[in-house]
């Protein structure tokens, strides 16, 4: 007895999964929006955490409030956190590669709202709620099946 596969189909498909999986250019230019995405929910929210829990961002010290007021000729407004001039929000940016995706601050003050000083707490805007996650695995997950369909 002798049993015979034609494996030019599988090598076929394992071509195209190799070819696939050498460039996710698209797929990697997709997750950073999302990531992108991710950051601006996080500003809206002011302070999302990887449960998804917002407004987490501690409020603003009542002095910071008052050069606020002072120089907006405001009331004591406070929000939105993180956002007086607006820079660290806009400066939010994406890059993305065949096989990596990023989103990132150029705006050197960045880190000290995420990750707090001595004098200042921490603010994080940088955060990945298991959420916002599952849904760029979902997405990489059916990007994957889409492109290696035979």
């Amino acid at each position: 007895m002798e049993i015979r596969i034609d494996s030019r189909q599988v090598r076929k498909l394992l071509a195209k999964g190799l070819s696939t999986l050498g460039d996710m250019t698209p797929a990697m230019r997709n997750i950073a929006q999302m990531m992108r995405s991710t950051v601006d929910k996080n500003f809206e929210a002011e302070g999302r955490d990887e449960r998804g829990r917002t407004h987490i961002w501690k409020e603003l010290a009542s002095s910071t409030q008052g050069r606020r007021a002072k120089y907006k000729g405001e009331a004591k407004k406070a929000h939105p956190i993180l956002e007086f001039t607006g820079r660290l929000k806009q400066s939010i940016n994406i890059a993305w590669g065949k096989d990596w995706a990023q989103v990132y601050t150029g705006v050197k003050y960045g880190v000290y709202h995420q990750t707090g000083t001595k004098k200042m707490p921490a603010r994080p805007f940088m955060v990945m709620p298991k959420s916002d996650l599952r849904d760029i695995e979902n997405y990489f997950q059916n990007w994957l099946e889409k492109e290696m369909k035979p």
